[in-house]
């Protein structure tokens, strides 16, 4: 597989590109489709246009889904999409928009699916169905270098930063009672640590470490993680469309099973280590554990 490596953006950057997109018509990115292989043919499910899979992206999730320097869509999701619309014979159209409106969009009929690190919760399968599962998480404290967390229950009484809607706010208020600062995308909640707004960050872990790698200059370090063995990641689809799950999980097994999967991993994770209890796609997929 040809290597697909690309820095995020600095945040200056991403700022200016979230700020264009909030202002203009969602920026959208097609791609070309390959042969089907899948058993299921395009007649079988519906799409919002023929031949495409219409994907909502978030454009500041690093290394999940983001806008890197050239202008162009990609990240561990959207490639992982890319090659699983392949191999349904389908090509990909990208366009940006704010993970608040991500699973309501894809609801509406407005998007087939979505990529933006979505983890499966149980509320959240109450407005969509998931594809089995891509990826794990890990939940982090990102804070100032130094900072005394050594567990999620440290952060009682701390101003603690969030991006909305995510898993990360769901688990501070529901898990922890804690009442976060809400910020509209990681990259605001990250801006705002950086800028002394607040005490510590409850973080996407490969997020908050891609932050932190890219600005190491910021006084800040991701001082505790942890597995969050709750939720795994995976792709949203609308629940009038059983059909396009169900063909996006056969193509994505293919993808597990002939390596491609483990080289998107590697590339937008190195170094990842895959959890013993973690396998992706569904139960009969055949994955060569690395």
């Amino acid at each position: 597989m040809t290597s697909r490596l690309r820095s995020p953006l600095p945040l200056i950057a991403l700022g200016s590109a979230l700020a264009l997109a909030a202002c203009s018509s969602p920026v959208a990115a097609s791609d070309g489709g390959g042969a089907t292989s899948t058993s299921a043919t395009q007649a079988d499910y519906d799409l919002v246009t023929p031949g495409t899979l219409t994907v909502a992206a978030i454009s500041d999730g690093s290394p999940n889904a983001y806008i890197d320097e050239t202008g162009e869509f990609t990240g561990f999701d959207v490639e992982l999409l890319r090659e699983v619309a392949d191999r349904m014979g389908l090509e990909t159209e990208f366009s940006a928009i704010d993970f608040t409106s991500l699973l309501a969009s894809i609801t509406n009929g407005q998007y087939d699916t979505g990529a933006a690190g979505v983890s499966i919760t149980d509320s959240r399968k109450e407005t969509v169905d998931f594809t089995s599962s891509i990826y794990f998480a890990f939940l982090g404290i990102v804070a100032p270098a130094g900072s005394d967390y050594s567990g999620f229950e440290d952060l009682e009484g701390q101003d603690v930063l969030v991006a909305n809607g995510t898993v990360q706010d769901e688990y501070a208020t529901q898990q922890l009672g804690l009442e976060p600062t809400r910020f509209p995308d990681q990259t605001a909640a990250f801006q705002a640590l950086i800028s002394g707004q607040g005490d510590a960050w409850l973080a996407p872990f490969g997020t908050g470490t891609k932050y932190l790698d890219e600005y190491p200059d910021a006084g800040m370090e991701m001082v505790y993680s942890q597995l969050n063995s709750r939720n795994t990641i995976a792709f949203p689809v609308s629940k009038d469309n059983p059909e396009l799950t169900a063909a996006m999980d056969e193509a994505l097994d293919e993808v597990i099973e002939d390596g491609t999967w483990y080289e998107l991993v590697q590339e937008f994770y190195p170094g990842a280590d895959i959890p013993e209890d973690f396998t992706p796609g569904s139960a009969d997929v055949a994955f060569e554990r690395p």
